[in-house]
């Protein structure tokens, strides 16, 4: 397999051309675990790989409980089926949360401090709560427990990871913290065996051709562990050889045509994030500065599955105003603008 048709598979794959779904929460099970840290980013990550969406329709998605954001895989905030939740972070919670013990020294988050924290939040939230991050601070200030720098952040995480809360519904533009277990009661649970082939099988099929390396980081597996989840499901794959390295996917995914659309992707996007090696995406030239600074990835301009430029979007009461930054023949983008253009409810102004 070249390059131009490993891409042109993700592209199929990822739904950002011809897409499958009309529904957010039917994507979201598709792709078992979307990136979210950036919530507008992640509302039109979702909105351009479904066959019709606007910005309200996503997030009533989120508001019917029939998707959830919270802290998930890897540590990071993640969009999944609400079905989903409970079983990913059995999976993969107590191990992130393993990884952050030194940083809780720093903090002086010692485990006595947290058990003390995930009681007050329990009391605070309990009977379907669902308060501001400023709320619950001063809950945990009134208990003796200090907030202070970057405390409150981690002890909301470790809430999340221990599978205490996620986030509700939000008020205004201010996100809400909720328990998990009043917002989402928990499905029958999956054994270990069952929730490492399913998330096996929703990456490869989903972002295949890929990598056992590329989903043992996606997932923050280990590296035996990874490797159990893909023996399980090799046989429902497609395997192929991309410069001598082995990749799996999706049997049935077709390559697509020639005329591909210019893509306006989000920041954070899993086009580029769950791989390894993300220089693929990248034309003659380019480096990975191009993409990313300091951890941050920029909303990028892909044609034909590759970086072109990127792009970053001012937002006014009735229109929305896109400026790019061209790192090669970028080309015209007038419809993928429109298409974000709807997809808001705003005007676009183009330069």
């Amino acid at each position: 397999m070249n390059r131009e048709n490993l891409l042109r598979l993700r592209l199929t794959n990822q739904q950002l051309i011809q897409p499958q779904f009309q529904q957010a929460v039917d994507l979201v099970r598709w792709m078992c675990a979307m990136q979210a840290q950036d919530y507008p980013s992640a509302l039109w990550a979702m909105g351009m790989r479904l066959s019709s969406a606007t910005e309200a329709s996503v997030e009533q998605a989120l508001d019917d409980r029939k998707i959830v954001r919270s802290w998930i895989l890897r540590g990071t905030f993640h969009i999944c089926h609400a079905e989903d939740i409970h079983w990913l972070l059995d999976l993969v919670g107590h191990r992130v949360i393993s990884q952050k013990k030194s940083r809780y020294s720093q903090l002086e988050l010692e485990e006595v401090t947290l058990q003390k924290a995930m009681a007050v939040l329990s009391k605070t939230l309990e009977g379907g709560n669902e308060l501001e991050r400023s709320v619950i601070g001063e809950a945990l200030e009134q208990a003796g427990i200090s907030t202070a720098g970057q405390r409150l952040y981690h002890i909301l995480h470790h809430a999340a990871l221990e599978k205490l809360i996620c986030l509700g519904q939000r008020k205004g533009k201010q996100f809400t913290y909720t328990l998990l277990s009043e917002y989402l009661p928990a499905p029958p649970p999956f054994d270990r065996e069952k929730a490492l082939a399913e998330i096996a099988k929703r990456f490869f099929l989903s972002r295949g051709p890929a990598s056992l390396r590329d989903f043992a980081w996606w997932a923050g597996l280990t590296a035996k562990d990874a490797k159990a989840a893909l023996e399980m499901v090799k046989p429902a794959l497609a395997e192929y050889d991309f410069e001598g390295k082995s990749l799996w996917g999706n049997p049935e995914a077709e390559l697509a045509g020639d005329k591909l659309p210019t893509l306006l992707l989000p920041a954070f996007d899993e086009y580029v994030i769950p791989y390894q090696d993300k220089s693929l995406v990248l034309n003659e030239g380019q480096n990975l500065a191009s993409i990313s600074r300091n951890g941050m990835f920029f909303p990028l301009i892909i044609q034909k599955g590759k970086l072109t430029g990127t792009w970053k979007r001012t937002i006014k009461k009735e229109t929305v105003k896109i400026e790019v930054t061209p790192l090669g023949e970028v080309g015209e983008i007038a419809n993928s603008s429109q298409a974000y253009g709807q997809f808001l409810g705003k005007i676009v102004e183009l330069p």
